[in-house]
């Protein structure tokens, strides 16, 4: 999506990628990492930042691990999944352009090796993805400032499979023009202003 155009403060189209205008009733801007230009579009102006997450999992494993495994000393958390080990536990702060660091990941598997000598890593697969970041650890739940049609619902961190079954409920009910079931003023979009300069 290019952006939205506003006419008597609401959206009333979004214009596609290949350049198509979308007729809409209304919008959800939730789109992790790359949520803040759709904001600023809609008049919030937040400082998003994105996290990248890198992992490593090891398809060749050969170890029984029943639960998950928290190395504090390496920061790296050793998961047991359906398709393997799972090695994870890095933050980069590079942006959304920039090209994935798998030295990163490497180093992730080293330390599993380290953990665990006779790990078979003779098969493995890398990872990175972003995660959207705030500074104060909470995500952006509310309407957008300069249109009666559109929400912000982004910017949950490490946390968004947790938190994002609650905000989308939380959404839905202002989309519907129903009350929230919690109190959304921590959440608020314009919670940054003071931060402008």
């Amino acid at each position: 999506m290019r952006g939205a155009q506003l006419r008597g403060g609401a959206v009333r189209s979004l214009q596609l990628d290949n350049g198509e205008q979308l007729a809409v009733d209304g919008v959800v801007v939730a789109a992790g990492a790359w949520s803040a230009a759709l904001a600023r579009a809609l008049g919030a102006r937040v400082p998003l930042e994105t996290q990248r997450g890198y992992h490593v999992t090891v398809h060749s494993n050969n170890l029984a691990l029943r639960h998950t495994v928290m190395a504090v000393e390496h920061n790296l958390m050793v998961n047991p999944m359906g398709m393997g080990l799972r090695l994870a536990g890095t933050v980069e702060l590079a942006g959304l352009r920039a090209a994935p660091n798998y030295a990163r990941a490497d180093a992730l598997l080293a330390r599993g090796r380290e953990m665990f000598p006779h790990l078979d890593a003779s098969n493995v697969s890398r990872w990175m993805g972003h995660r959207p970041c705030l500074p104060d650890s909470l995500p952006v739940i509310g309407a957008a400032p300069a249109a009666d049609n559109a929400w912000l619902a982004f910017g949950h961190g490490h946390v968004g499979m947790c938190g994002g079954a609650s905000t989308g409920r939380e959404i839905a009910h202002l989309v519907a023009g129903r009350p929230p079931q919690i109190d959304l003023a921590p959440f608020s979009p314009g919670r940054f202003a003071r931060w402008r300069r």
